[in-house]
């Protein structure tokens, strides 16, 4: 297809990309003087009636559209039967490609990147579209860092119906949400967890869960627990562990409502406390005059790489600080590694660390020089290690690159400290400083303590424990009880106080009452009407003024519940008009479809006209009820 003209518009120069279903084309606009990039249905799927139907739908979602992080729609059409769209071109990379080349990420270029997606999803989510498929390959990132989300192919409106198509797996499996693993409707919380989980793999350079085949990595995303971030990079802060954990919740309901809050609190990574977790490593005592304070150590298995600061060619300006910056100090007559902190006098920390660099380098150089080399042809993630004596002998191994390694040899059994109803800063510091490991884990709802302190932890206060054992806290998500008073859901319309339900984690049905004092569209109640847990399902009883309900399902019925029914919706009833059963064929009842015995409820009718059950009418007006009599009496 390339050197070719489509419509007599649009030159194709290359192809620039291929996946499963389409090509993308690098073209040029002849009437408009500008690149573009043509995306064509390959020919094997251009006779595919489905297939055409979900490309034509990603005009459609992205086309109405106009958001700085959306790929735009200029055109779509036809070229011999095949269908294609001419879109925006971006000069850049998929952001997969981009992972695959530079992570991990700074987390600051992390939650920039994150909170242009976010901005974009939240766009379409507002318009009633979902994208489904969230993923680094459908995220391009130009030079200056501008990132744009690509193929809505398989959007669709929350408001569709028609959410899952026999035979087709919606989403990439190692991006899918649990309910779209599980054949679900996809909402807008879906985009949130495929999102957390580009984050977590732009943090860490790694997927949070793999295994050899895709149903099994399915399965992981419904059953298996998340895992931290800091797990695998152990200097990334708490903050980053939990906003992240949120967005990966298995439960819809208890992640961010909407994405803008997710990137907003992955941008407060810098507020944990000056203190880390450790991951697989000890964190001694504080107390004393010999205590050290030891960095988090790297996940076993994993190379200690340092974050990059950039992203490279596509990100723009790196911001120069790196999360897990360390100095070397003395205390106490032992070597201590540690994190960033305060308390050691400039003289001492300057003589201590010139000392101990020294004697790095000299160990370093010593072993290169033993091998024959200085690191040429080392693999670029690898970081060389170098073990120092100290006076106690105990051995500490300093990486050349962040983060650091260290080990040192503290034993003992202490009481765990009481954590619960601490912040999770205070918590995470009084737990290492006692000695444990501290794992911060998916948070919980609790009736009583609130946001963001700890609910739970494991063990329990007073538990005797032996120091460098993890001590598991778990942050509080707040009351799952939901005071619908408070909310004032009467009065609003319909859309607003489903807004403020869904926002509050419960779901909503909506019933149809008559109230003439209450504008049409109105909430005039709610079912239950004062408390609901987040996951339930409230009902709202809409106004619809003067108007009243047919009721349906009245076939079959005896009619004296019937006109019981109809009064009792505001329907006036007049005289029944009996029929044989000669006349069910031309009242549209089939023998089969229904059981009528004498005195039953065949139709209803209004003026000698078939009235619509389940239909609308005029509060108070007059319906006549069709009764079945065998022996035909009229």
């Amino acid at each position: 297809m390339e050197r070719t003209v489509v419509n007599r518009r649009y030159r194709i120069d290359r192809l620039i990309g291929e996946g499963g279903m389409a090509r993308v084309y690098r073209g040029f606009d002849l009437l408009l003087s500008r690149d573009v990039a043509v995306k064509v249905l390959a020919p094997p799927y251009s006779r595919d009636l489905g297939i055409r139907t979900r490309f034509e739908r990603e005009a459609q979602a992205a086309a109405s559209f106009s958001h700085p992080n959306i790929i735009d729609i200029f055109d779509v059409g036809e070229e011999g039967d095949v269908p294609y769209i001419v879109m925006e071109f971006v000069d850049g990379e998929t952001l997969k490609q981009i992972i695959l080349d530079e992570a991990p990420f700074n987390p600051d270029d992390v939650a920039a990147l994150v909170e242009q997606v976010a901005s974009a999803l939240d766009y379409a989510h507002e318009r009633g579209v979902v994208h489904r498929d969230i993923k680094p390959q459908n995220i391009m990132v130009d030079p200056d860092g501008t990132a744009k989300v690509v193929d809505f192919g398989i959007a669709q409106s929350i408001s569709d119906g028609q959410l899952t198509e026999i035979g087709t797996a919606l989403g990439t499996v190692q991006y899918i949400s649990p309910e779209q693993a599980n054949g679900l409707m996809a909402t807008p919380a879906s985009d949130i967890y495929s999102l957390g989980v580009v984050a977590f793999e732009m943090l860490t350079g790694m997927l949070p869960f793999t295994a050899p085949t895709p149903i099994g990595v399915a399965l992981h995303h419904i059953e298996t627990p998340p895992p931290r971030p800091s797990a695998a990079r152990p200097y990334l802060k708490t903050t980053i562990d939990r906003a992240v954990l949120r967005a990966l919740d298995k439960n819809p309901v208890r992640r961010y409502t909407t994405a803008g809050a997710f990137a907003h609190d992955l941008s407060r990574w810098a507020e944990a406390a000056a203190s880390p977790v450790a991951v697989g490593g000890l964190l001694p005592p504080k107390e004393g005059p010999t205590a050290a304070t030891v960095v988090a150590f790297p996940a076993q298995g994993s190379p200690a790489r340092a974050p990059s600061t950039d992203l490279s060619r596509s990100m723009g300006d790196a911001r120069g600080e790196q999360p897990g910056r360390i100095r070397i100090g003395e205390t106490g007559g032992k070597t201590a590694v540690a994190a960033v902190g305060t308390g050691i006098g400039c003289g001492t920390w300057f003589a201590g660390a010139a000392t101990l660099v020294v004697l790095i380098a000299l160990v370093v150089v010593g072993a290169a020089l033993s091998e024959g080399r200085l690191g040429l042809g080392r693999s670029p993630d690898a970081v060389p290690t170098a073990t120092v004596a100290t006076a106690s002998q105990t051995p500490v191994a300093v990486a050349t690159s962040v983060p650091v390694t260290a080990t040192v040899s503290v034993t003992g059994t202490v009481p765990v400290p009481g954590v619960v109803g601490m912040d999770i800063d205070a918590a995470i510091d009084a737990l290492t400083s006692r000695g444990f490991l501290v794992d911060v884990g998916q948070a919980v709802y609790d009736p009583v303590m609130q946001v963001d302190l700890v609910a739970e932890q494991d063990p329990p206060a007073e538990t005797l424990w032996e120091q460098g054992r993890a001590v598991m806290i778990r942050p509080s998500l707040g009351s799952p009880e939901v005071d619908l008073a408070a909310l004032e859901l009467i009065g609003r319309s319909e859309a607003e106080a489903r807004e403020i339900l869904t926002g509050q984690g419960i779901n909503v049905a909506v019933e149809s009452v008559t109230d003439p004092e209450i504008e049409v569209g109105a909430v005039v109640g709610s079912n239950p009407e004062t408390k609901a847990s987040i996951g339930d399902v409230v009902t709202l009883y809409v106004s619809m003024g003067d108007l009243v309900v047919v009721p349906p399902d009245v076939v079959g019925r005896p009619g004296d519940d019937v006109r019981a029914q109809f009064e009792a919706a505001g329907l006036t009833v007049d005289d029944d008009r009996i029929v044989d059963a000669g006349a069910l064929e031309d009242l549209g009842v089939e023998p089969g479809d229904v059981t009528v015995d004498d005195g039953d409820v065949v139709a209803v009718e209004a003026d000698g006209e078939p009235l619509p059950l389940g239909e609308a009418v005029q509060a108070g007006s007059s319906v006549t009820l069709v009764i079945l009599d065998t022996d035909g009496q009229d």
